[in-house]
């Protein structure tokens, strides 16, 4: 449950959907992951594509990561749909130009480092 005190101010914004942003924050958030495809280039069972990440999946249940010998041997990494909307802004704004340099200024543990390695190629 949600502090009362919270409850109340978002009702007094007239910019938020009170109800809508209440049902979301009691919802669980959907797992998402990016395949890697120099590792794994197959289409996962049961998962939706992340639309704006060509090799981003939304799972249909949050998987148990660490059991999973596939994690293990880095076919894939557990990471946050809106992350990978990286992939989008680069393809918008450099537009296919090679020898890319890239300045990773996000905070770790790397995914969009990884993620941007596999968008501007890995040299």
């Amino acid at each position: 449950m949600f502090p009362e005190k919270f409850l109340e101010r978002i009702k007094t914004q007239k910019y938020i959907d009170a109800g809508a942003l209440t049902a979301s924050l009691d919802s669980a958030a959907p797992a998402s992951f990016r395949t890697n495809a120099l590792k794994w280039n197959a289409v996962p069972t049961g998962c939706e594509p992340v639309p704006w990440a060509g090799n981003g999946w939304y799972a249909g249940k949050r998987p148990l990561f660490t059991l999973d010998p596939l994690f293990h041997a880095g076919a894939y990494y557990p990471q946050e749909a809106s992350s990978m909307f990286i992939e989008r802004a680069v393809r918008h704004f450099a537009g296919g130009r090679g020898n890319l340099r890239v300045l990773d200024l996000c905070a770790a543990p790397g995914g969009k480092s990884t993620h941007l390695a596999q968008i501007v190629g890995n040299s």
